[in-house]
Parts: structure tokens; C-alpha cells; sequence
């Protein structure tokens, strides 16, 4: 049927406080969002930080998972990994161009901003975001970037497994490891992004950047090279 469940959903709104979860081992089909944390400023400000989620497999999701703060309130030290999902796709390439509302005063929701410029992954206002063994694909062709991070701040993606772009705005203190894609940065705030290919010949060619970003901003090391 068409009625799709979302998956792992944390949504603190009206001054809830969400800290200290810990959530394993978890196998979902035909869902929506796959994961969807997101922090609500609706009636007073909420928060999120020190969740831990790991070992999720999600067939059939149709819908990016996300982490979602607000400006004025990021979630903080998330940390994902041991994820598969593997998503209907389909999405347009136009939209990694969208402007994502922020709706601050809205009921938290996995479908309330629409879309999203991601197909895998997407991230926004959020400090301290781990990433690690994460392998998205798609059953049709979608062409969207696989991870999407804007205003995150100590950013950690290690081993993500998807085609397409790591499209990088307004980050700052990021790590990439290993990753399939191509990295973009843009946004004139973003500064210290390490990146390791997963091929040892790569180097400059794992990344590219908008002409606001400062050269000396990425810098990259050989695959097995020490930080």
C-alpha cells in the first residue's frame, strides 16, 4: 500500500529536553524517513544532544533521513553508523537547488520540509555529527547528492558508501574518510575540512569548492596516513 510509517523518529518541540538515547538493531521496510531527528521551537525552545544510533537496515524508504536543529538551538553529538538503506530514488537533479524551509514554529514531521537536496543523508544545524559504515542505494536513478550537510560544525563521515556528491555548505572542523563521492564545498563560512580518498591516487581530485571558499580551507591525506 501507499501508507508508509517513518522509521526512527526523535522529535523534542515544546521546551522537551531529548538526551542519552541509545537506539541498536533495528530492521524496517516500506517506510518513509528512515531516520528523522529534528529539534521544534514551536511554543518554547527544545533540544537533542548524545544519541547514539547503530545497526539499521532499512529496504524500501522512500523518503531522506535527517538531522535537523534550528539555528538559534543545533542538535548535538549524534553519531549513526552501521546503516543500509536502500531507497526507491527517483529524486530530480534539480533539487539539490532547493531552499529548504526552516519552519522553526512547526509539529516536527518527517515529511514537513518537503523533498529534501539529498537522497541519503541531510543534515543541518547541528554540532558534532558522526557518520561512519553507512551504504545508501537507490532502485531507480536519482539525481540528487548522497549526503547533504549545511551549518554543521565537527562533522565525522567515515566509509559512506553511495554515488554521487557530498555536497559540504557553511561547515566547519569537518573529516571525510573514505568516501565514493565527490566532496563539494561552499558557503563562505566553511574552514578545516580534511578529506582522505579512498583511492591513494585521488588528492585533489576527491573535491571541489564554490569560488567564496578560501583554497587553503580542504586539505587531504593519503589513505592510512595518520591525523
Amino acid at each position: 500500500g501507499e501508507f508508509r510509517p517513518h522509521g526512527i523518529c526523535l522529535l523534542p518541540v515544546d521546551g522537551a529536553r531529548v538526551r542519552g538515547v541509545s537506539i541498536s538493531n533495528v530492521s524496517m521496510r516500506h517506510v518513509s524517513a528512515p531516520i528523522f531527528l529534528r529539534v521544534g521551537n514551536r511554543t518554547a525552545p527544545s533540544a537533542m544532544s548524545d544519541v547514539v544510533i547503530s545497526n539499521v537496515v532499512a529496504i524500501d524508504a522512500a523518503m531522506t533521513s535527517a538531522v535537523a536543529g534550528v539555528f538559534s538551538r543545533p542538535v548535538e553529538d549524534i553519531s549513526v553508523s552501521d546503516l543500509r538503506m536502500v531507497m526507491t530514488g527517483g529524486g530530480q537533479a534539480s533539487l539539490p537547488e532547493k531552499q529548504v524551509p526552516e519552519r522553526e514554529a512547526a509539529y516536527p514531521s518527517g515529511r514537513m520540509f518537503g523533498e529534501l537536496p539529498a537522497y541519503g543523508f541531510y543534515a543541518r544545524h547541528a554540532r558534532g555529527v558522526d557518520l561512519r559504515r553507512i551504504s545508501v542505494s537507490c532502485e531507480q536513478v536519482d539525481g540528487r547528492p548522497a549526503l547533504v550537510a549545511d551549518d554543521v560544525t565537527g562533522l565525522v563521515v567515515e566509509r559512506f558508501h553511495a554515488e554521487g556528491q557530498l555536497r559540504l555548505t557553511n561547515v566547519r572542523r569537518v573529516v571525510v574518510r573514505g568516501a565514493r563521492g565527490r566532496v563539494r564545498v561552499s558557503g563562505a563560512q566553511s574552514r578545516d575540512v580534511l578529506l582522505t580518498p579512498a583511492c591513494p591516487a585521488a588528492n585533489a581530485d576527491v573535491w571541489e569548492r564554490t569560488p567564496e571558499v578560501c583554497q587553503t580551507v580542504c586539505g587531504w591525506r593519503s589513505p592510512g596516513e595518520k591525523d
